[in-house]
């Protein structure tokens, strides 16, 4: 299962949590929970609000794109617009400007957003780093990186297998007409 990774979406969902904060975030705090974020809503949806890819990394569990973004290794002006590159010092992003109206996050994503930030947002990197390598999914990449795909996310969390095969349709059916619109 492969969602479509949504920049402004990922983008407006890492602004929303970094306001939240008082404009600043440590980074690899974001970064973490912006995988929570799509972790819950992939396992109470079937859904993803960056689809970004799950990735084992060495201090736990990230989404690729998001993290590529984060660190600016790859050229994403809607990032760079918003959020500026960990500070050396400290590992903080801050908001460059004001965030963008978060106009392409449903209420639902907002709302999932909001929970993971109360449950988790207080949680130092440490915390959470141990908390992403015990969860079911961790494949311990061995320095390197493993992508996990949602639908073993899914299996591991308990998600009955008749459902995990209606949304890896339905993520299938979006994926093709995406692909036949944009031809």
């Amino acid at each position: 299962m492969q969602f479509f990774y949504d920049q402004i979406k990922a983008v407006q969902a890492a602004t929303y949590l970094v306001n939240k904060r008082g404009g600043k975030h440590d980074f690899g705090s974001l970064v973490k929970l912006l995988y929570l974020a799509d972790r819950e809503t992939l396992l109470t949806s079937g859904g993803s609000i960056t689809g970004g890819y799950p990735t084992c990394l060495p201090y736990g569990m990230v989404l690729s794109e998001v993290l590529d973004n984060a660190n600016w290794t790859t050229d994403n002006p809607y990032w760079r617009q918003f959020l500026s590159k960990p500070e050396e010092e400290s590992n903080q992003v801050h908001l460059i400007t004001t965030p963008p109206i978060p106009d392409h996050l449903s209420e639902f994503e907002r709302d999932i957003l909001d929970a993971i930030d109360q449950k988790y947002g207080n949680w130092s990197f440490h915390q959470l780093r141990q908390f992403t390598h015990d969860l079911p999914e961790y494949q311990d990449p061995n320095g390197s990186s493993i992508r996990i795909d949602p639908e073993i996310i899914m299996q591991k969390a308990g998600i009955k297998k008749e459902y995990i095969q209606e949304i890896t349709a339905q993520v299938a059916a979006r994926r093709l007409l995406h692909t036949l619109l944009q031809k």
